[in-house]
């Protein structure tokens, strides 16, 4: 009778739920689809992807485009291939991520409804705002992991003009200060 609760709770999240003679007939196609969980949450553990994936989902709303409801896992695994991590930390960024997203889209939403107070709207404003401040932090945090913390500056073109009698250096300038001075 637990069991069959869980699934009716799945079936109400609207999460995919299998028999066990489904389970059985997608044996092999489970194994080519651990390959693909692999590409959208950067873990080589199935269990690990299976659980980003249901983290993802139940994240997301559930909601209907043209009246035709969608299956939130579906979407879920179909955002992360898209944003092709390449390792787990970036899948559990991309998870934190596409939450903060649907967070901070559902609280605009809300702001603007017709029906909303202005203490209602002003405090989904509110969320909305800091929801997008943390998906900014989480994307510069993306780009910070991607470069392992290196930053790389390029100078595409220099134009430097030296009057008559002046002088330019091009090259590494180092600049010994006064206390390294007094001491020699």
């Amino acid at each position: 009778m637990a069991k069959r609760n869980d699934i009716r709770s799945k079936k109400a999240e609207g999460l995919t739920v299998r028999s066990s003679a489904e389970n059985a007939v997608c044996k092999q196609s489970d194994d080519a689809m651990h390959e693909g969980y692999e590409k959208m949450t950067g873990s080589p553990f199935r269990v690990v992807s299976e659980v980003m994936i249901v983290q993802v989902a139940k994240a997301s709303a559930q909601f209907a485009v043209n009246g035709q409801d969608h299956d939130r896992t579906e979407i879920a695994q179909r955002t992360l291939m898209q944003l092709a991590p390449n390792d787990q930390v970036e899948g559990m960024l991309f998870s934190q991520m596409i939450a903060l997203h649907n967070m901070a889209m559902e609280c605009a939403c809300r702001v603007m409804h017709s029906e909303q107070t202005f203490e209602g709207r002003d405090m989904n404003m509110r969320h909305a705002t800091r929801l997008m401040n943390a998906y900014a932090n989480a994307v510069a945090t993306l780009d910070k992991h991607r470069s392992k913390g290196k930053q790389k500056i390029t100078v595409e073109h220099q134009h430097i003009q030296v009057e008559n009698g002046g002088q330019a250096i091009v090259g590494d300038v180092h600049h010994r200060g006064r206390a390294n001075e007094e001491n020699e």
